[in-house]
């Protein structure tokens, strides 16, 4: 009887001996994990075609955790966080942000993400016309006189937000300098940026002017007296 039990202490301690120096090993072989705050950039996907961004934050805070010798290589460059907008409708909403949206290297996991719900405003998407109406600078030269101003094309389809183009009745060029014209002359000026994402298109300017000649009456007022 004491054999016996000689011999399951014998194996009972064995087998203890055997699982610490797994665990010791197992231990030592362990990576350890660190973590790493990253501003990470928003991707939208999936925004419905009739509809446009008006507000919405442009990074978010994303905590990454991981092995210590993977979490050294990460190119922060590369981590990006997914917004799929498919549901999305016109006006303010909220947009909650998944830890499963972010691109990350395999074997990296996703702790938190600071906001985890962010709000943004969409907007529909629309073209109308607006005409065009040439802005001037500067003085002709002397005697000369600005009779007109003529723009082709004179009117122009804009695309943008509905909000805003409401706002908009006429698009403006860029200024166009009269210094020293005394004739007829033509310039290409591009649109001025009415923040209604309008398509950068140049346009043709032409300005008018005519020469003032003194009338013989103003010519003898003007004249000495002898």
């Amino acid at each position: 009887m004491s054999e016996r039990r000689t011999v399951w202490g014998l194996r009972f301690f064995s087998l203890l001996v055997a699982i610490m120096a797994w665990a010791v090993i197992s231990f030592g072989q362990r990576e350890r994990f660190t973590e790493q705050r990253l501003e990470v950039p928003l991707q939208w996907v999936g925004t419905p075609a009739n509809l446009i961004m008006l507000e919405a934050p442009d990074n978010v805070e994303v905590v990454l955790s991981g092995p210590e010798s993977r979490m050294e290589t990460v190119n922060r460059f590369l981590i990006t966080l997914q917004v799929d907008l498919g549901d999305a409708v016109k006006g303010p909403q909220p947009v909650r942000l998944l830890p499963e949206a972010v691109n990350r290297p395999q074997g990296i996991e996703v702790v938190a993400i600071e906001p985890s719900t962010i709000s943004i405003e969409l907007d529909e998407l629309v073209t109308e016309v607006r005409p065009v109406r040439a802005v001037l600078s500067g003085e002709p030269a002397a005697g000369a006189v600005v009779t007109g101003t003529r723009v082709s094309p004179s009117t122009v389809a804009v695309r943008g937000p509905e909000s805003i183009l409401s706002a908009i009745q006429e698009l403006t060029t860029e200024p166009l300098s009269l210094d020293g014209h005394a004739i007829d002359f033509e310039e290409r000026k591009l649109i001025e940026d009415p923040g209604s994402r309008v398509t950068p298109l140049q346009l043709v300017v032409t300005v008018q002017i005519t020469l003032e000649v003194p009338s013989a009456a103003s010519a003898l007022q003007e004249s000495p007296a002898l």
